[in-house]
């Protein structure tokens, strides 16, 4: 890699960038001093913080909006609202390495796999209201797999349940 492209991403105005560099490409690991402090700095920091401050007490990110269109259970379980729901927070935090040890993370991992596992199915899966009652769950490959792949990123691949 071309030395000045990696002094620039591991410039320290971007813990974001710089967490992710030291890890994905550099290959350091958790517990390195280096990547811990990237690491707390990009929790603290836009777009990790950003996303984090609009989390509810629950863990999730339900929107009242969002619950009048497609009805609370279905909201709950984070696949709507599409690409801003939990599911999708979930989705990019791990993505992003946000710290698995933060209560906010594991508070939102949590709120997942109380609504959008299903127990009938043994897997993941998006319920879908109706006004006049349950439309059904819909199994969404993706959906599966992005929890499956985003849960087990951040520590919860083996609860021993």
């Amino acid at each position: 890699m071309d030395e000045t492209v990696l002094k620039w991403l591991l410039e320290e105005g971007e813990p974001f960038v710089r967490y992710n560099t030291l890890t994905q490409l550099l290959d350091v690991r958790r517990g390195d001093p280096e990547v811990e402090a990237a690491l707390a700095a990009s929790m603290a920091s836009p777009p990790i913080s950003k996303i984090l401050e609009g989390q509810l007490p629950g863990g999730g990110f339900t929107q009242p909006a969002a619950v009048r269109q497609w009805g609370k259970v279905a909201v709950e379980a984070g696949y709507f609202p599409k690409y801003r729901g939990s599911a999708w927070k979930l989705i990019f935090l791990a993505q992003a390495g946000a710290d698995p040890a933060d209560g906010r993370v594991s508070a939102l991992c949590e709120h997942l796999l109380a609504h959008a596992y299903s127990e009938r199915f043994g897997t993941f899966c998006v319920p879908i209201m109706r006004r006049k009652g349950p439309a059904g769950e819909f199994l969404i490959p993706c959906f599966m797999g992005n929890m499956v792949w985003s849960l087990c990123t951040l520590g919860f691949g083996d609860r021993g349940e």
